[in-house]
């Protein structure tokens, strides 16, 4: 959705509303942009195990209905947490995920520190990544993004990576 509805007013986290303190405006930004996205992601899953009505609840009010989409977006989010099918896959792939990790820093031993610290590198990358496509796009330009392209010496890596003899 974020990618499908982009500029919307749910999805503009890099615009001051007014609504709330501005203080307190950026603190919530730069937490996201520094891996609350990321965190988020991990922890959204839990809206799974809610009754359905009470997801149902929650996506609405975190969505919203405000904007040209803004009706249809929360339409598809919603029905996108009704799907039973959906429901459980991602209880899950969540439980499946949360072994894994603890299976993870278990066998980090007294390392567990480096992995938690490059899980959470991981999560300012991503978090700064999906949202990097949106900045200095107009709010009056929906479905817009800006170019990104592959610094020289990364397109290099990578042309050269696909000779490898292993692909």
């Amino acid at each position: 959705m974020h990618h499908r509805f982009t500029r919307e007013p749910y999805d503009r986290p890099d615009v001051h509303d007014g609504s709330s303190h501005r203080v307190r405006a950026r603190v919530h930004y730069y937490a996201r942009l520094l891996g609350g996205l990321y965190v988020a992601e991990l922890v959204l899953p839990v809206l799974a195990f809610l009754p359905v009505k009470r997801t149902c609840q929650v996506v609405a009010r975190a969505i919203g209905s405000e904007g040209a989409a803004g009706l249809n977006v929360q339409r598809l989010f919603i029905g996108f947490a009704r799907d039973p099918a959906r429901r459980s896959r991602i209880r899950r792939d969540w439980l499946l995920s949360l072994v894994l990790y603890a299976g993870a820093f278990y066998l980090y031993g007294t390392w567990w520190p480096t992995l938690a610290m490059t899980m959470y590198l991981r999560g300012v990358w991503l978090s700064l990544a999906d949202n990097l496509p949106h900045y200095d796009v107009s709010l009056d330009e929906p479905e817009q993004h800006q170019p990104i392209a592959a610094s020289r010496i990364h397109a290099f890596i990578t042309a050269d990576a696909s000779r490898a003899p292993f692909n």
